[in-house]
């Protein structure tokens, strides 16, 4: 991981000064760490699905990494994304956990560009 960081540090430095975004997709699973968060030049970061979808009415530690991640995304000036949402209960729990933008099929189903291959 460490030798792939450096051999694309510079670039996404390069593309970050085009003013291209970056969010660190999945973010709480497989590679992701904080230390991505440190070390390269992201704008934002995207919960992965998988903690969405554990999200409950009731206190949960789904809610807590939730809440802690997108105080953790505010506070590092990061674009929080939440993936997954399926229902408007998880839409309303990240909503009050301050997430500011979500996916999934709630807001839309996936669609294909016919001019696409």
């Amino acid at each position: 991981m460490l030798s792939l960081l450096d051999s694309v540090h510079d670039d996404l430095v390069a593309l970050r000064g085009l003013g291209v975004g970056l969010h660190v997709d999945d973010f709480g699973t497989g590679y992701s760490s904080i230390a991505l968060l440190r070390d390269l030049p992201v704008t934002g970061l995207k919960l992965d699905r998988s903690f969405v979808s554990a999200l409950t009415a009731d206190d949960s530690q789904a809610n807590a990494l939730s809440s802690g991640l997108a105080a953790l995304a505010r506070s590092l000036h990061l674009r929080g994304v939440a993936e997954g949402v399926e229902t408007e209960e998880q839409a309303d729990i990240l909503r009050l956990h301050a997430w500011p933008q979500g996916q999934g099929y709630l807001f839309g189903r996936p669609s294909t560009d016919p001019r696409l291959p």
